[in-house]
Parts: C-alpha cells; structure tokens; sequence
C-alpha cells in the first residue's frame, strides 16, 4: 500500500494482523500505546543526535525497536540494530546517517498513526 505522495506505508496490514491479530478495537489500542511511545521519542532523539550522545540515542532506539516491534516494522528492526550495536567501525558520519534515518522513520511513523487513528 502506498501513501499519497507515493512512498511505501511503514505499516502493513498483513503484519499488523499477524502481530496485534484484526480485532479493530485491539489495534486502535495498539496504535495509541505505539503514537505515545513515538511522540515521546522523537524530540528526545532529535536533541540526542544533536547533542552526539550516543547513550540516549542507542537507548531510544532498542526502546522503539522492542515496543514498535508489534507493528511488524522489518525496517524498523533492522536500523535499531544498526545503531544500538554501532561498534565505531563504519565511522561517526556513518552513524549520524542512520540515527537520522531512524528520526525520519519515527516521523513517517507517526503520521501513519495518527492517520489509521483518525480514520
């Protein structure tokens, strides 16, 4: 499914009902627990990549990584991995990218929250 400016919706159905299951009132729950969660994240992790501390921002990011991971986010999975487990190897501005990447993510995340929520 893909959004209104083309991109490819972060949530899938199919993985929302194989995770959450296809009970509406279960996943209007879900989704709320999961917006709040994104809501309260995302202005933390933009100042701890602004600031460079690399605590906050590995700690946000198994956070999301482990309660956003009902919503069936491979993506999601794969860039928390990648910065919580960065050893240094590939570099600071290697890092820096996918702490952004991971902002952007979040954001487009929760649009689509609040989107499914409105609807």
């Amino acid at each position: 499914m893909a959004r209104k400016d083309g991109a490819e919706m972060l949530m899938q159905t199919e993985n929302i009902v194989e995770f959450i299951g296809d009970d509406p009132d279960t996943q209007r729950q879900v989704f709320h627990l999961c917006l709040d969660l994104v809501a309260s994240s995302l202005p933390r992790l933009r100042q701890a990549v602004d600031d460079g501390d690399l605590a906050t921002v590995r700690s946000i990011a198994h956070t999301t990584r482990g309660s956003l991971g009902m919503l069936g986010l491979p993506t999601l999975q794969e860039l928390g991995e990648q910065i919580e487990y960065h050893d240094g190897a590939a570099g600071a501005e290697s890092w820096r990218q996918r702490c952004e990447e991971l902002v952007h993510l979040l954001s487009r995340l929760q649009q689509e929250l609040t989107a499914r929520l409105a609807a």
